[in-house]
C-alpha cells in the first residue's frame, strides 16, 4: 500500500515531470474521502453519499503556479489485473484487482479515465492504466481514486457506479497509507 507522496512520485515518472517542479498536491473541500459536498464550482452543494475515493485535478508547483493534470498518463499504484472497465460521468472507470495478498486493499478503482488497458490484462505497478480524460461544461476533468477491500469475484456484469455502490461483498477504504 502506498502513500499519497509515493503515488505522486509514480505520477511523476510516468508523466515525465520534473520532481523538484512539484511542491504539493492542491486539494479542495470534497475532493478527500468521506468529504460530503461535491467541489467543482458548477455543484458546490452536499453529496448524496459520502466521498468514497480521492480526487486529483491540480498541483502547486516549485514556483507557485498551479498545474493540472489535463491528459496526464495514470499509474497503477502495484501489480494486479483489470477485472472490470465501465463507463462514467467523464470517461470510464477502470478496476485493478491487486496480486499482492498482503496488501489490505483487495482492488483499486480509477474513474474518468481514457483506458490505455484492456479487460483480463495483467498490469505492473507504475503502468499507465489510461490517460485523464477532458472534462465537460460541468465538470472539470480529473482523475478519482478509490480503494475497496472484500471479495470482488462477483462484481456485476453490468458493472455501474451504482450496482458498485449497491453490493455489499466491497467496502471504500481510503486509498493510501495516511
Amino acid at each position: 500500500m502506498l502513500t499519497i507522496s509515493k503515488f505522486l512520485a509514480l505520477f511523476a515518472s510516468l508523466n515525465k515531470w520534473q520532481s523538484n517542479d512539484f511542491r504539493s498536491w492542491i486539494f479542495e473541500a470534497g475532493m478527500n474521502y468521506g468529504d460530503q459536498e461535491f467541489w467543482w464550482p458548477s455543484q458546490r452543494q452536499k453529496r448524496p453519499a459520502s466521498h468514497e475515493g480521492i480526487d486529483f485535478f491540480c498541483y502547486e508547483d516549485a514556483h507557485g503556479g498551479k498545474r493540472f493534470l489535463d491528459q496526464a498518463k495514470v499509474p497503477c499504484p502495484s501489480d494486479g489485473q483489470v477485472v472490470a472497465v465501465c463507463k462514467d460521468f467523464l470517461g470510464e472507470t477502470v478496476f485493478v484487482a491487486t496480486a499482492d495478498q498482503t496488501d489490505p486493499i483487495d482492488l483499486f478503482v480509477f474513474a474518468h479515465l481514457v483506458p490505455r488497458i484492456e479487460l483480463g490484462q495483467a498490469v505492473r505497478g507504475a503502468d499507465a492504466v489510461g490517460v485523464i480524460a477532458p472534462g465537460s461544461d460541468k465538470v472539470p476533468g480529473h482523475l478519482h481514486v478509490s480503494a475497496l477491500q472484500g471479495d470482488w469475484h462477483d462484481l456485476p456484469r453490468d458493472l455501474s457506479w451504482p450496482a458498485l455502490n449497491a453490493q455489499k461483498k466491497l467496502q471504500f477504504v481510503y486509498p493510501f497509507l495516511q
